[in-house]
């Protein structure tokens, strides 16, 4: 007889602000600037999103983030945020 069973740990981090981490593809950037501010960026190969949020909006994914992502540096981030923006602006594109 097999039995299953799910053990879940669950515990508390306490998280530094300013923190930059980013998953294992770097398709996937999030930040927590401040209390009330978390950045998220999704650059996938057919699509970019960018999310401003309060970070309880995004509590499941900063613990996923915490636990299973890569930490980053800030100026790292803000790169990969810039060509972000770039990416879906349309005003450079327009203005030809």
């Amino acid at each position: 007889m097999t039995i299953k069973s799910k053990k879940v740990i669950e515990s508390e981090a306490e998280i530094q602000i300013p923190c930059f981490l980013r998953d294992k593809q770097q398709t996937h950037m999030l930040a927590l600037l401040d209390e009330k501010t978390l950045i998220k960026v999704t650059r996938l190969e057919r699509f970019t999103v960018i999310v401003n949020a309060e970070p309880d909006v995004f509590s499941s994914d900063i613990a996923d983030a915490w636990n299973n992502w890569h930490s980053m540096t800030e100026t790292e981030f803000f790169d990969v945020y810039h060509e972000a923006v770039d990416s879906i602006s349309l005003h450079p594109k327009l203005a030809v």
